[in-house]
C-alpha cells in the first residue's frame, strides 16, 4: 500500500447544495472521517435502513455513510464488484477507482483508513521482538498478506535484541512459482548488520499448510544463513486467515 492523500474539506464547502452539501456535514472540521459518528448520523436520519440482519453489507455502510450520499448502495456495489469484504480490504487502488462513479471522492478516505489500520497493525508487530508472543506479528501477515492473489515472500530483519529493523519484500509471483534469490535476501541482512530474520510468505489458495517445496527450500536457506552469520528463526506461511509456524512443526 503507497501513500495516500488527506481528504481536503474544501471538496464539500458548506455552501454548496445537494448532494455535496449532505456530505459535508458527515465530515470532521479537520478533514478526518468521522466513521462511527457518521454511521449513527445516517442511521438517525434513515431509520430502519440498516437493519441488524445478516447483511454484510451493514457495516461497511456505516464505513461509507461519512463519504457518500447513498452509502448502501455504494457498499452493494462494492460487494458486488469485489464478492466479498475480504476481497476489498485487498484491492489496488485502480481496481477502487473503477468502482467509482462521476463526482465521488470516497476512494482517498477509503485507502487512508486501510492505511491507518495496516499502520497500527504494524506498529504492534514491530513493538515485540522476534521470538516473543506472535500474537501481533500473525494478526500483522494475515491482514497484509492473507488475501493477496499473488504469491509474496517477505523477509523481516531483526537486531541483535529481536527488534525488527526492516520488511522486505523478497519474491512476487504466481502461485508455486516465486524465485528467492538467496545473495539478495543474504545481501540485504548483511547491508543492514541485521542478526536474525523471519520470512514469510502467503498461500494464495488460502490454505497455510507448508508444501515439500516450501521446506525444501527454507532448509536450503537456513543452511545458506547459518554460514552467514544470520540466524533465520522461523518461516511462517501465511492462508486466509491462519498462519503456521515450520519451526513449531519441526520443519526447520
Amino acid at each position: 500500500m503507497g501513500k495516500f492523500g488527506t481528504i481536503h474539506r474544501s471538496r464539500f464547502a458548506p455552501t454548496a447544495r445537494g448532494r455535496h452539501a449532505s456530505r459535508a456535514d458527515r465530515l470532521c472540521d479537520n478533514g478526518t472521517v468521522a466513521g462511527l459518528a457518521g454511521a449513527d448520523h445516517y442511521r438517525s436520519r434513515h431509520p430502519g435502513a440498516l437493519s441488524p440482519v445478516a447483511d454484510r453489507s451493514h457495516h461497511l455502510t456505516g464505513l461509507l455513510a461519512p463519504l457518500s450520499a447513498d452509502p448502501r448502495e455504494l457498499a452493494e456495489r462494492l460487494l458486488k464488484r469485489f464478492g466479498s469484504i475480504s476481497a476489498l480490504t485487498y484491492a489496488s487502488e485502480a481496481d477502487l477507482r473503477q468502482c467509482a462513479s462521476h463526482g465521488e471522492h470516497w476512494v482517498e478516505a477509503f485507502l487512508a483508513i486501510r492505511q491507518l489500520l495496516h499502520d497500527g497493525s504494524r506498529e504492534q508487530m514491530v513493538q515485540t521482538p522476534l521470538g516473543d508472543d506472535r500474537s501481533a506479528l500473525d494478526r500483522y501477515l494475515v491482514d497484509t498478506m492473507g488475501g493477496l492473489r499473488r504469491e509474496r515472500m517477505i523477509a523481516i530483519m531483526a537486531d541483535g535484541a529481536g527488534f525488527v529493523i526492516s520488511e522486505e519484500i523478497v519474491a512476487d509471483g504466481a502461485e508455486g512459482e516465486i524465485q528467492v534469490s538467496p545473495r539478495i535476501l543474504f545481501g540485504r541482512a548483511l547491508a543492514l548488520d541485521a542478526r536474525s530474520m523471519l520470512i514469510a510468505h502467503n498461500h494464495p489458495s488460502g490454505c497455510a499448510e507448508p508444501s515439500e517445496t516450501d521446506i525444501r527450500q527454507t532448509r536450503q536457506l537456513v543452511s545458506q544463513a547459518d554460514r552467514l552469520g544470520v540466524c533465520v528463526y522461523d518461516h511462517l506461511v501465511i492462508g486466509r486467515r491462519t498462519v503456521v509456524s515450520m519451526r513449531e512443526r519441526g520443519l526447520l
